[in-house]
Protein backbone atom coordinates (compact mmCIF):
# COMPACT_ATOMS: atom_id res chain seq x y z
CA UNK A 1 0.00 0.00 0.00
CA UNK A 2 1.11 3.56 -0.54
CA UNK A 3 2.40 5.53 1.77
CA UNK A 4 1.67 9.87 1.70
CA UNK A 5 3.87 12.42 2.94
CA UNK A 6 3.06 15.94 4.30
CA UNK A 7 5.97 18.78 4.92
CA UNK A 8 4.37 20.88 7.95
CA UNK A 9 3.94 24.64 7.40
CA UNK A 10 6.50 26.36 9.19
CA UNK A 11 4.21 29.82 9.44
CA UNK A 12 1.95 27.40 11.08
CA UNK A 13 4.45 26.40 13.51
CA UNK A 14 5.27 22.88 11.76
CA UNK A 15 8.33 21.81 10.71
CA UNK A 16 8.74 18.22 10.40
CA UNK A 17 6.99 15.37 8.08
CA UNK A 18 3.72 13.02 8.53
CA UNK A 19 3.60 9.91 7.17
CA UNK A 20 0.89 7.66 6.58
CA UNK A 21 -0.41 4.54 5.27
CA UNK A 22 -3.70 4.75 5.20
CA UNK A 23 -5.79 5.94 2.78
CA UNK A 24 -8.89 7.43 4.52
CA UNK A 25 -5.87 9.32 7.04
CA UNK A 26 -4.16 10.69 4.00
CA UNK A 27 -7.34 12.62 2.81
CA UNK A 28 -8.33 13.59 5.83
CA UNK A 29 -5.57 15.69 6.61
CA UNK A 30 -5.51 17.24 3.33
CA UNK A 31 -8.97 18.38 3.85
CA UNK A 32 -8.67 19.20 7.97
CA UNK A 33 -5.35 21.08 7.98
CA UNK A 34 -4.68 22.33 4.44
CA UNK A 35 -2.73 24.82 4.78
CA UNK A 36 -1.14 23.20 7.92
CA UNK A 37 0.23 19.99 6.52
CA UNK A 38 1.29 20.48 2.51
CA UNK A 39 1.31 16.95 0.62
CA UNK A 40 4.33 16.26 -1.14
CA UNK A 41 3.39 12.94 -2.51
CA UNK A 42 0.39 10.46 -2.25
CA UNK A 43 2.94 7.65 -2.98
CA UNK A 44 6.56 8.17 -1.36
CA UNK A 45 6.73 4.28 -0.84
CA UNK A 46 5.23 1.62 -0.95
CA UNK A 47 4.86 -0.85 2.10
CA UNK A 48 2.98 -4.07 3.72
CA UNK A 49 -0.68 -3.26 5.74
CA UNK A 50 -0.62 -4.30 9.34
CA UNK A 51 -3.83 -6.74 10.65
CA UNK A 52 -6.42 -3.98 11.37
CA UNK A 53 -7.67 -6.16 14.14
CA UNK A 54 -4.45 -7.35 15.00
CA UNK A 55 -1.94 -5.09 14.38
CA UNK A 56 0.40 -8.12 13.03
CA UNK A 57 2.97 -8.14 10.50
CA UNK A 58 3.03 -10.41 7.36
CA UNK A 59 5.66 -12.93 7.36
CA UNK A 60 9.14 -11.40 6.36
CA UNK A 61 7.78 -7.81 7.81
CA UNK A 62 8.29 -5.81 10.51
CA UNK A 63 5.75 -3.17 12.25
CA UNK A 64 6.47 0.60 12.59
CA UNK A 65 5.23 2.54 14.91
CA UNK A 66 4.05 5.90 15.00
CA UNK A 67 3.93 8.40 18.20
CA UNK A 68 2.22 12.02 18.40
CA UNK A 69 3.91 14.02 20.95
CA UNK A 70 0.54 15.76 21.04
CA UNK A 71 1.72 19.37 20.66
CA UNK A 72 0.49 22.17 18.76
CA UNK A 73 4.09 21.70 16.79
CA UNK A 74 3.10 18.41 16.09
CA UNK A 75 5.75 16.17 15.55
CA UNK A 76 5.74 12.37 15.10
CA UNK A 77 8.48 9.79 15.51
CA UNK A 78 8.77 6.30 13.64
CA UNK A 79 10.33 3.09 14.74
CA UNK A 80 10.69 -0.26 14.48
CA UNK A 81 12.53 -0.61 17.88
CA UNK A 82 10.03 -1.40 21.56
CA UNK A 83 12.72 0.14 23.33
CA UNK A 84 12.54 3.45 21.49
CA UNK A 85 8.27 2.81 21.59
CA UNK A 86 8.62 2.46 25.09
CA UNK A 87 10.89 5.54 25.73
CA UNK A 88 8.71 7.90 23.00
CA UNK A 89 5.67 6.86 25.41
CA UNK A 90 7.20 7.82 28.72
CA UNK A 91 7.82 11.01 27.67
CA UNK A 92 4.50 11.72 26.71
CA UNK A 93 4.03 10.73 23.04
CA UNK A 94 0.75 9.04 22.28
CA UNK A 95 0.97 5.73 20.13
CA UNK A 96 -0.34 5.34 16.40
CA UNK A 97 -2.08 3.31 14.37
CA UNK A 98 -4.15 0.05 14.05
CA UNK A 99 -4.29 -3.34 16.24
CA UNK A 100 -3.84 -3.37 20.04
CA UNK A 101 -3.91 0.33 21.39
CA UNK A 102 -0.91 -0.66 23.96
CA UNK A 103 1.50 -1.37 20.72
CA UNK A 104 -0.59 0.25 17.61
CA UNK A 105 1.24 -0.33 14.15
CA UNK A 106 1.50 2.20 11.60
CA UNK A 107 2.82 -0.23 8.62
CA UNK A 108 4.63 -2.81 8.00
CA UNK A 109 8.28 -2.84 6.43
CA UNK A 110 10.07 -5.31 4.67
CA UNK A 111 12.46 -6.70 6.78
CA UNK A 112 15.95 -6.47 4.91
CA UNK A 113 19.62 -6.18 6.49
CA UNK A 114 20.89 -2.55 5.93
CA UNK A 115 24.27 -3.86 3.44
CA UNK A 116 27.10 -3.39 5.03
CA UNK A 117 29.55 -0.60 4.78
CA UNK A 118 31.71 0.20 2.03
CA UNK A 119 35.72 -1.35 2.43
CA UNK A 120 37.97 1.65 3.95
CA UNK A 121 34.30 3.99 4.58
CA UNK A 122 35.52 7.42 5.76
CA UNK A 123 36.35 8.52 9.32
CA UNK A 124 35.39 11.75 10.65
CA UNK A 125 37.52 13.44 13.50
CA UNK A 126 36.57 16.75 14.89
CA UNK A 127 38.92 18.91 16.83
CA UNK A 128 38.25 21.78 19.11
CA UNK A 129 40.53 25.18 19.12
CA UNK A 130 39.30 25.28 22.79
CA UNK A 131 40.66 23.02 25.60
CA UNK A 132 37.43 24.61 28.00
CA UNK A 133 35.56 26.71 25.50
CA UNK A 134 33.71 29.75 28.01
CA UNK A 135 30.21 30.81 27.15
CA UNK A 136 30.31 33.63 24.66
CA UNK A 137 33.26 33.24 22.87
CA UNK A 138 33.92 31.47 19.59
CA UNK A 139 35.20 28.30 19.08
CA UNK A 140 36.92 26.74 16.05
CA UNK A 141 35.96 23.32 14.94
CA UNK A 142 37.74 21.57 12.36
CA UNK A 143 36.67 18.37 10.93
CA UNK A 144 39.34 15.78 9.55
Amino acid sequence: MPVCRFLGNPARGLTSHFYSAFAEECAAVKVRWPDEWRLETDELFRVHPANPATGLCPAGTRAVHRLWNRRADANHRYTTERSVFDAMVSRGYVPEGTGSPLLPVAFCAANVAPPPPPAGAPACTIASGAAVPVVGTPVTLTAT
